[in-house]
C-alpha cells in the first residue's frame, strides 16, 4: 500500500489566488481555472503527461490513498499567516491511463504495480472499449473527459472510492511560507507526522510517495481521525 501527496487547486502561477482559509481552519477549496479538478462528487482526479509526475501516479493501485494540499490564504478575520495544508484524500479504487484524441483506454489498477513506460503501457494494452467504459462511468464528472475537451496527449484518471474518500472539514497545516522567500519547507514535526521528508521543499507539486509500512499505518489512521 502506497500513500502519495499531491497539491492541487488554484496557485499564484495558475489562477492568480489561492484558495480560502478562515477562523479555526476551515475553508473554501478554488480548482484551478474553467477546470474543475479534482472533482468530489464521484471523487476523481486527472493530469496530463508530465514525464515523472504521471510515472509516479500511474503506480497507484486499490486502497492506496492520494492526499491533495493546497495553498491558502488567510480570510475573514483569519490570523494565520500564507500556507499549504490537507483538505481531503481519496482511496482509490480505479487508475486508467488513455488518449482522447485516439479513445484509448487501460485500466492500469488491474495490473501489477509497475514502473514501466506510460506511453509503451498505453500503446500495447489500451483499447477502445475501455475508454467507452471509463468515459460512460466517469464522463459526467471529471473535466479530462469532457466532449469539448481536445487533447492528443496521454493522460491519468485517478477514480477514488466515494464511500472511504473524504473532503476535511479543517484544513490540516503541512507549512507556512517563509517570510523571505514565500516557499514551504516542511519542518521535523510535521514532516514526521505525514510520513514525508523533512526540509523538504512542498511548494511545487510534484508526487510525493510514502512507502514506509508503519508511516503508511500512521498517516492512514490520521486521515481517518480527521474525517
Amino acid at each position: 500500500m502506497q500513500v502519495k501527496f499531491i497539491r492541487v487547486g488554484s496557485d499564484m502561477g495558475c489562477g492568480g489566488r489561492l484558495s480560502r482559509m478562515f477562523p479555526h481552519n476551515y475553508y473554501h477549496f478554488v480548482p484551478i481555472p474553467q477546470h474543475n479538478d479534482p472533482e468530489f462528487c464521484r471523487f476523481t482526479y486527472g493530469d496530463v503527461n508530465r514525464g515523472t509526475k504521471l510515472r509516479s501516479l500511474q503506480t497507484s493501485r486499490k486502497n492506496d490513498v492520494l492526499v491533495f494540499y493546497a495553498g491558502f490564504d488567510p480570510d475573514g478575520g483569519c490570523k494565520q499567516r500564507r500556507c499549504i495544508g490537507v483538505f481531503s484524500y481519496l482511496v482509490v479504487a480505479e487508475v486508467f491511463l488513455f488518449e482522447k484524441r485516439k479513445q484509448l483506454a487501460f485500466r492500469v489498477s488491474d495490473s501489477e504495480r509497475s514502473k514501466a513506460d506510460p506511453q509503451e503501457t498505453l500503446r500495447k494494452r489500451g483499447s477502445k472499449p475501455a475508454f467507452k467504459r471509463m468515459r460512460r462511468k466517469y464522463g459526467r464528472y471529471n473535466a479530462h473527459l469532457a466532449h469539448d475537451r481536445d487533447c492528443a496527449e496521454m493522460e491519468i484518471l485517478i477514480c477514488g472510492n466515494r464511500k472511504k474518500s473524504r473532503l476535511l472539514s479543517k484544513v490540516e497545516v503541512l507549512a507556512y511560507a517563509r517570510w523571505k522567500s514565500g516557499k514551504y519547507i516542511l519542518d521535523a514535526s510535521r514532516a514526521k507526522k505525514w510520513g514525508l521528508k523533512p526540509g523538504a521543499d512542498v511548494t511545487r507539486s510534484s508526487v510525493r510517495t510514502v512507502e514506509e509500512p508503519h508511516a503508511v499505518k500512521d498517516v492512514v489512521a490520521r486521515l481517518k481521525r480527521l474525517s
